[in-house]
């Protein structure tokens, strides 16, 4: 009987153990996300807190109103929650050279999905995330589960107006043998991509001390995704708190260099080798490697010729009229050195060469300002639109 009776106690001890273990298990589960950014390749926990835009529209209307429509604040969308944006009903098929296989990306834009067939076989999954404006093209995340990530073999693209191979996966490649939707992508590099298209990231996993990307659990559905105020400003809480307040707080005016590793961060800067074979597309690091850039004494910035709260303009006169400022004569405190062929006009066609190589149907204008020598450069400089 006392061993019966001990054995009840025990189990009920542990049934007790169990009541009183539930909250706690629920509560880590449920526990707050943290906002992080990334330092030194690595992650930390964000200290200050955000405010939104809506906060900094009561202040700001002109600039906020501006950004909010512009393509900067429409790279992300969470497919689950949101309609994807590309047309998923124009049915071109694009079929791999080297197994014949067909891909398509079928569905609705509330329920898309990349299609595969082979053989008569047919594989489909559904599209997790749509990155992107269109400005250029459309990309896709199709999320496996918390570690699997797979960036989808097909894009939409804009010049094309139709779906094609996403860039660099027009090849055979040995990862298609076991995952033939496209490229799988290491949490890590995933956690990246998310930093660059949204404003604030939230994931569990980070704190005061530095963490692998593939450490973080990310919490996107606590994210505030795409690019918006506080992407390029940071956490701004405390600022609109102060002026709620009536306090005057003091605005930190960045130099040249400061504002180009801003737009690096995403756009690429420190972390790109120089002879990448697609510098091109990390127009920071070209331009600050730029004679212009070196000559002007810290006046030389991204903002100078793009406004970051509008879409990137496409007529040439604007930015000609930009390196006038400089190379007119008028300001020969900056720049004495005047333009041998043609002081008023051709510019950019002449300095600034076009890229269609490195990424599949876009053509990027090359940063990296100088003298184009060879003929071929100043022939391919001369086409097309400023971008």
């Amino acid at each position: 009987m006392k061993k019966a009776s001990r054995s009840r106690v025990w189990t009920y001890l542990a049934l007790l153990a169990m009541v009183a273990a539930g909250p706690l298990i629920f509560f880590s589960r449920s526990a707050p996300s943290v906002a992080v950014r990334l330092e030194n390749e690595q992650w930390v926990a964000v200290k200050e807190s955000f405010a939104g835009a809506a906060a900094c529209k009561q202040c700001h209307p002109d600039q906020v109103i501006q950004q909010l429509a512009s393509n900067h604040a429409q790279t992300l969308r969470d497919l689950s929650r949101q309609s994807a944006r590309a047309p998923f009903s124009n049915g071109n098929v694009v079929v791999d050279q080297f197994t014949g296989a067909e891909y398509s990306m079928e569905g609705t834009q509330q329920q898309p999905e990349i299609v595969l067939r082979l053989a008569g076989r047919t594989a489909r999954q559904p599209l997790s995330f749509e990155f992107g404006s269109g400005a250029h093209a459309f990309g896709y995340l199709i999320k496996l589960d918390e570690d699997s990530w797979v960036d989808a073999r097909l894009n939409y693209h804009q010049e094309i107006k139709g779906w094609d191979w996403t860039s660099s996966q027009d090849q055979a490649s040995k990862y298609l043998v076991e995952q033939p939707l496209g490229r799988p992508q290491v949490k890590a590099e995933v956690v990246r991509c998310f930093s660059c298209h949204t404003t604030e990231l939230r994931a569990h996993g980070a704190g005061s001390e530095p963490v692998d990307g593939g450490e973080l659990r990310l919490r996107l559905d606590q994210s505030v995704l795409a690019v918006t105020c506080e992407s390029c400003h940071g956490p701004r809480a405390r600022h609109v708190r102060e002026r709620r307040q009536g306090k005057v707080t003091e605005v930190q005016l960045l130099d040249a260099d400061s504002q180009n590793r801003i737009c690096g961060r995403c756009h690429g800067l420190d972390n790109i080798d120089p002879a990448h074979p697609v510098i091109t597309r990390f127009q920071p690091k070209r331009l600050r490697n730029s004679r212009c850039f070196l000559a002007s004494r810290g006046r030389l910035s991204c903002t100078t010729c793009h406004d970051p709260h509008q879409d990137v303009r496409k007529d040439a006169a604007f930015y000609e009229e930009k390196c006038q400022s400089c190379h007119s004569g008028r300001e020969r405190s900056v720049s004495s050195k005047l333009c041998p062929v043609n002081r008023d006009g051709g510019c950019v066609n002449c300095h600034m060469s076009r890229d269609s190589e490195s990424m599949l149907h876009v053509t990027f204008t090359d940063h990296f300002i100088r003298i184009l020598k060879d003929k071929k450069q100043r022939e391919a400089a001369a086409s097309g639109d400023q971008e």
